[in-house]
């Protein structure tokens, strides 16, 4: 029963004003077009990306568009968790319970510069330097971000796949990237139904974190099929040349979505005697995708206020676009191996919460098309 408790306390959320309110005092939030807009309350900002980002795993633009982590894992575990807070002889020792107040000070700040925090968020907007983020693992609600490529000149392109996320994710906040013709969709997941049935399941070898990241993972290669095969087949043949010197002949679609990325780092965690989560190392970096352009007020009331949608829901979507595809027979051998993994891991959920059942055709799911407040079902055959 402790044991529950402990980790009823896994997931954390942040609360943020509901009222956005202006404060002279902060920094401007603003984008420049040439009119000054008003001054803006920036911690409103970090207090809501707070609760999807990773305050360790962050990633910069470093130009030549390479993107890297702003860290290396080695010195984020050094600088975040391998320090002791407190010597042994610290109640005992007058000289080291001064110095190490002194050194625990300094580290603290040094912490603080590296974590994600209002300076990093503010170089963002005013598009000084371009931020990624990763997934928190530790908030139960998960930011999908959905990234659609367009290698052609035209930004109407990815139209097909906004018309597919707006059916079935209406009202999620989305941005068209930096280049102003791709699409980031970001619809926010709640996760808890999964982490009940991974708490439920004994069988599951996995700890919370790479399960979770699979999950995502699986869905994400659907969508990618779906949209390759089905939304927006158009695409090119070109030879490349790999570092061995081996030239083959690849496929390049015009306009591809590439995967959900944003996804959770891995890390080692215990719970203390409070109850409390302690965070020891991390074990992995997450998928780096680019902070939302939330560059107006307009965009961070559109982000806060979008709805949640379920797991389950996002799982349901996942086997209609499955179901679509075998109706069409658009498939290789090879993508047909794939979808078949992700049925194998993905319908048990789904049949626990009664949302797809055996006795019924394959093809028949329980879809709720309308934003989440709505208790409506629609069935899709």
């Amino acid at each position: 029963m402790a044991k529950n408790k402990k980790r009823d306390r896994f997931f954390r959320r942040i609360t943020h004003p509901r009222k956005i309110e202006n404060d002279d005092r902060n920094y401007e939030y603003c984008r420049f077009t040439g009119e000054k807009p008003l001054p803006f309350k920036l911690s409103a900002v970090c207090m809501e990306l707070a609760n999807y980002f990773d305050g360790y795993d962050l990633g910069l633009d470093i130009g030549n568009k390479e993107i890297r982590h702003h860290m290396r894992r080695e010195d984020a575990n050094k600088l975040f968790f391998y320090w002791d807070k407190k010597p042994k002889d610290y109640a005992t020792n007058r000289f080291s319970k001064r110095y190490w107040n002194q050194y625990r000070q300094q580290k603290y700040k040094e912490i603080d510069e590296e974590r994600f925090h209002g300076g990093k968020v503010y170089e963002h907007i005013t598009q000084q330097r371009k931020w990624y983020w990763t997934g928190n693992p530790f908030c139960s609600e998960r930011l999908l971000g959905a990234d659609i490529d367009n290698h052609t000149g035209d930004p109407e392109a990815v139209e097909p796949f906004l018309a597919l996320f707006e059916s079935f994710y209406p009202e999620a906040f989305y941005d068209r990237g930096s280049s102003g013709k791709s699409l980031h969709y970001y619809p926010k997941i709640d996760m808890l139904p999964l982490y009940e049935y991974w708490r439920n399941h004994a069988s599951i070898r996995q700890a919370w974190i790479p399960y979770a990241n699979e999950i995502i993972k699986y869905t994400g290669r659907i969508f990618k099929i779906y949209g390759n095969n089905v939304l927006c087949p158009a695409h090119v043949l070109k030879l490349r040349t790999d570092r061995n010197g081996k030239t083959r002949l690849d496929t390049e679609y015009l306009v591809e979505f590439d995967a959900f990325k944003g996804t959770y780092p891995e890390y080692k965690y215990y719970f203390n005697k409070g109850g409390s989560l302690v965070i020891t190392e991390m074990v992995r970096n997450g998928v780096l995708h680019k902070f939302p352009d939330l560059f107006t007020i307009e965009d961070l009331v559109e982000f806060r206020d979008s709805p949640v949608f379920s797991i389950i829901h996002h799982l349901s979507v996942t086997i209609y676009l499955i179901n679509q595809l075998l109706l069409s027979g658009c498939y290789s051998e090879k993508q047909r191996k794939i979808i078949e993994i992700v049925e194998k891991g993905i319908e048990p959920i789904l049949v626990e919460h009664s949302v797809l059942f055996s006795t019924q055709k394959k093809n028949t799911v329980a879809l709720n098309l309308r934003p989440p407040t709505s208790t409506s079902a629609v069935s899709i055959i």
